[in-house]
């Protein structure tokens, strides 16, 4: 199920997503990838064989520039970290969060994904998400 916070301000409610996400990659003989983007526009990017997310927007509606105004931190709960774990990043620019195998076997990760209304990462503009990724070379 999907979940959103709105947020009131003087232009009228924002509308943070917390998409249902799940991020998986599976290749034979090749670097396996999965990751997800947050996308300056409010926009979702995934990619991996297997990767789902619903909705594809941590805003609604999306709006170019909206991530001006937010930031994220993705928490690694167990396993395999992305890039920047911990580390408030802002939506001004996409931040990407990934995980891969380039030999053979399988990673995976836990994590929990936030938005924020502030660069310290101190007020929440929605609900967190976990979700499992999973990037597997056979």
């Amino acid at each position: 199920m999907t979940g959103s916070t709105q947020i009131l301000v003087s232009g009228g409610p924002l509308n943070v997503q917390s998409p249902v996400v799940t991020l998986s990659d599976v290749k034979t003989g090749s670097t396996a990838n999965a990751f997800i983007q947050f996308n300056a526009d409010g926009t979702i990017t995934i990619g991996g064989s297997g990767s789902t997310c619903v909705p594809l927007a941590w805003y609604a509606p999306t709006l170019a520039g909206v991530g001006n105004g937010y930031w994220v931190k993705c928490h690694v709960n167990s396993g395999s970290a992305p890039a920047n774990p911990d580390v408030v990043q802002a939506l001004s620019s996409p931040v990407a969060y990934g995980i891969g195998r380039s030999a053979l076997g399988t990673a995976t990760g836990n994590w929990t994904v936030s938005i924020y209304s502030n660069a310290a990462g101190t007020v929440l503009a929605g609900t967190p998400f976990t979700f499992n990724a999973t990037a597997t070379w056979n």
